[in-house]
């Protein structure tokens, strides 16, 4: 089974509070603390080869994974089915058929009241969004439906915040300023509560030329995303009550400069905020967290862990998962894409909450 490959590291032998620092506005502070790769895993490839890295959600302890299984086909044709299965820490179940449903990317998953919920672009065109369900006490999954948003670049992200789910994408918009047409990318979300009715379609005051990223962690909705059609990777906060902040760029790259790239990913574990993501050069991921105050570790290199393919990153029972696709034998197109994982044992949630603003 694919849970029994798995590896964990040990925990952190200790971990010192970060200094938060006081930050302009449009800027999020850089942290001291430096990161270490002691505690990821080895890349483990679980020999599952896929379309795209899977999707998960945790519910009760169980982890539930959707992706587009290769293993059965004739390459160098791509199924665009969706599969599903279930893992708990030991092993995981055999793989089934999402009745009816195909997607041409990586799908979004949320956990919520006690139903895993799914959307999707579907099979036909790149920026439709499809919703479905699965009940998971029965194993079956609700026929799913197309709802009247875009989103560009795949699946809008979901996240569950205050008792609603919630998703945000983007879309692109050609707009006229004084006679030239100009592309834009605003984001939109809209939340969905127990009845299952979204809400109409909101724009935030943000533009992101790639799927964005959600994440909880505390009282505050976390969205992550590549700034419009520039390179830089912002984040956006939703506070409890609150409203929308405006885009903040993350001074965690080389010599204090803004992280760029694209594919970003959020997880929250431990009370710890992780963004990993890939430059525009070269196939790194690179990852950095926050502790408190915002304020971002200098990110690092998994050197292990290169990939020119989207990872995915979640968390699950304290640790961070990164999911990737990396080419296991073959020449284009007869290339064979394997589902590689890592993991990261988070260190304990700080024990004393950082003073913002003291070095």
């Amino acid at each position: 089974m694919i849970g029994s490959r798995f590896v964990f590291a040990s925990l952190l032998a200790a971990s010192s509070v970060v200094a938060c620092v006081d930050v302009d506005d449009g800027d999020l502070g850089e942290g001291r603390e430096e990161l270490s790769l002691a505690s990821w895993t080895t890349t483990t490839n679980t020999h599952v080869t896929l379309s795209y890295a899977p999707a998960t959600a945790l519910l009760d302890g169980v982890e539930y994974q959707v992706f587009a299984d290769d293993s059965g086909n004739a390459l160098p044709s791509l199924t665009h089915d969706l599969y599903w299965r279930q893992c708990d820490a030991v092993s995981c179940t055999s793989t089934k058929r999402v009745p009816g449903q195909q997607s041409l990317g990586r799908v979004s998953l949320a956990a919520y009241i006690g139903y895993i919920y799914m959307v999707h672009p579907g099979d036909s065109d790149h920026t439709a969004v499809w919703f479905s369900r699965l009940d998971v006490t029965t194993g079956t999954w609700l026929t799913n439906s197309q709802l009247p948003f875009q989103s560009l670049g795949g699946a809008p992200a979901l996240a569950v915040f205050n008792n609603r789910l919630y998703m945000v994408g983007s879309r692109e918009v050609e707009v006229y300023r004084r006679g030239v047409a100009v592309t834009t990318y605003p984001l939109w979300y809209s939340t969905m509560g127990p009845d299952e009715a979204w809400t109409p379609m909101v724009t935030i005051n943000a533009q992101s030329g790639s799927p964005p990223s959600l994440a909880v962690l505390g009282s505050t909705l976390y969205l992550a995303h590549r700034d419009g059609a520039a390179g830089e990777i912002v984040l956006q906060k939703l506070p409890l009550g609150g409203s929308w902040s405006a885009p903040a760029r993350i001074p965690a790259g080389p010599s204090g400069a803004p992280i760029q790239g694209d594919d970003v990913q959020l997880a929250a574990v431990n009370g710890y905020l992780h963004l990993v993501h890939h430059r525009w050069s070269g196939n790194y991921t690179y990852w950095t967290y926050n502790r408190g105050c915002d304020a971002f570790a200098p990110e690092v290199s998994l050197d292990g862990f290169n990939s020119s393919a989207n990872s995915l990153a979640t968390g699950r029972n304290g640790t961070l998962v990164l999911n990737r696709m990396g080419m296991d034998s073959g020449v284009w197109p007869y290339t064979i894409y394997d589902w590689y994982v890592s993991r990261f044992v988070a260190p304990p949630a700080p024990v004393t909450v950082p003073q913002c603003g003291a070095l």
